[in-house]
């Protein structure tokens, strides 16, 4: 395989996942903590506790794509290599090798959205890579395989709360979000 074991062991920690999961898996942990920990829905008040869940938040989301490419190695589902195995292997590894790739469904992408204070939550649905939502200016962010991001304005943050809690990213966006927000390219 060509993933660092280690690498997907440090960010297996982050989201507190056991030893064997799938997708399903992955998924779930992730939302939970983005719920927990984003700094904008949760802790937009308290500005040292925001800080604090914006690094949080960063950690987790790096760990998300990390363990998202390693499932698509893994044809599905990762299994933590047994101890003796970890042990006996010598390997070393560098902070770059905790970095994700940035690929889904086969094309790049990059991290973040042009407003650099909002965070990225990732999706990856069949074709929405991630999302992100300003409280300030009520502009939802939203990221399309290919790399293309769109800004739509006016966006209450009911309808960005619906839109993560979908059960299909897009077919919400289609029917919520396309028709009846003014957007831009960004």
């Amino acid at each position: 395989m060509s993933f660092n074991i280690y690498a997907a062991e440090e960010h297996r920690a982050i989201l507190a996942l056991g030893s064997s999961f799938g997708k399903p898996e992955l998924k779930i942990a992730y939302h939970g903590l983005i719920w927990q920990w984003h700094p904008d829905l949760k802790f937009g008040a308290q500005p040292k506790t925001q800080a604090d869940a914006t690094e949080k938040t960063k950690a987790i989301n790096v760990a998300y794509e990390f363990l998202s490419e390693v499932l698509e190695l893994c044809g599905g589902r990762y299994r933590a290599p047994s101890q003796s195995r970890r042990a006996g292997s010598g390997d070393s590894w560098s902070w770059a090798d905790l970095q994700p790739k940035r690929t889904y469904e086969g094309k790049t992408y990059s991290a973040g959205f042009p407003d650099p204070a909002i965070t990225e939550i990732f999706l990856k649905s069949s074709h929405i890579v991630s999302t992100a939502y300003s409280r300030t200016s009520q502009a939802l962010y939203i990221k399309f395989s290919g790399n293309s991001v769109y800004r739509y304005f006016d966006v209450p943050e009911a309808v960005f709360e619906a839109f993560l809690n979908a059960p299909s990213h897009g077919k919400f966006a289609h029917q919520h979000i396309y028709p009846n927000f003014r957007q831009e390219r960004c």
